[in-house]
């Protein structure tokens, strides 16, 4: 059977009990209140700053994650009561209470120390974590902390900067995407060892034409291909044209900023697409098959 509807004079009492709970001053009438099933009632309560310590502490302790985001969307939440959280058993509630965006900073500080990744995690993600917080969740030991600090709105380049030497590859690359990279963190990242971190980098869209430049005469083929993706400048995009490797001069061929001789040339030395994809089977295969004649033609 499918539960039948609250009717009015049910919701009606469900708001009342709910306003009660927030705007009692009654201890007596807080703990008959405790004693309720609601999510809504026993966040009011716990929020209620004439509720007993030793109540708003239980009820918090018996808290799910609905609730501790109920909780601590209060106003009245009183502190004490709200770093209650960090002591639940229940790492999921804790970690629900971390990624809350009006969590007091004092209780994302705590939360911030949790032995357990995850909640730590939580904390890194949370954009409404402070500056002091971010830089010493840089340094943080897990490697998916870490990356939620990398990613996160609000950190300041000073951990940015010290990530910049993370030994982690996805922690370099997701920087060299950063919209706001300073000049000299884009010089650090254009040595980078891996050409996958330059290949991100290429793909900033916040790079000046003299960054795209250096970066077009990257040794790898893989960062001149996404920087001819997305250079504008015909002068480079000719001389890329020219590259000794066929996924260069495909990509100047597919950008549409190409100077139309330029494409034009292109289009009659790559052919068709069927011819582009067997030049690239060709290119991909060879070092594994020794030479152009023992590439299969079949091969996938």
């Amino acid at each position: 059977m499918e539960p039948q509807a609250e009717s009015r004079y049910e919701r009606f009492a469900k708001v009342c009990r709910e306003a009660a709970a927030r705007g009692s001053l009654s201890p007596e009438h807080l703990a008959r209140l405790a004693e309720e099933s609601a999510p809504e009632v026993l966040a009011g309560v716990i929020a209620n700053p004439f509720a007993p310590i030793e109540l708003a502490e239980h009820l918090v302790q018996r808290a799910d994650a609905t609730i501790a985001k109920l909780a601590l969307e209060e106003e009245s939440l009183p502190l004490g009561v709200a770093l209650k959280f960090a002591e639940h058993r229940s790492w999921y509630v804790r970690a629900a209470a971390a990624q809350f965006r009006g969590a007091p900073a004092e209780l994302l500080h705590l939360l911030a120390l949790d032995p357990d990744e995850d909640v730590r995690l939580a904390v890194a993600g949370n954009p409404t974590a402070s500056a002091v917080l971010l830089v010493d969740l840089a340094h943080d030991p897990c490697d998916e902390v870490r990356h939620a600090v990398v990613r996160n709105v609000s950190t300041p380049m000073k951990a940015i900067r010290h990530l910049a030497d993370d030994e982690d590859l996805t922690i370099r690359r997701w920087i060299a995407l950063n919209r706001k990279l300073p000049a000299d963190l884009f010089e650090k990242l254009r040595r980078d060892e891996h050409d996958a971190v330059r290949c991100s980098l290429a793909a900033n869209r916040n790079l000046t034409d003299s960054q795209l430049q250096r970066l077009s005469r990257d040794a790898s083929d893989r960062v001149r291909s996404a920087v001819a993706h997305r250079l504008a400048d015909a002068e480079l995009l000719t001389n890329l044209s020219r590259d000794r490797a066929l996924s260069v001069r495909l990509a100047v061929f597919q950008n549409g900023k190409a100077p139309a001789d330029i494409r034009d040339k292109l289009e009659i030395e790559l052919g068709t697409r069927e011819k582009q994809i067997a030049a690239f089977k060709k290119e991909i295969f060879r070092d594994l098959w020794g030479s152009d004649a023992d590439v299969p033609d079949d091969q996938d």
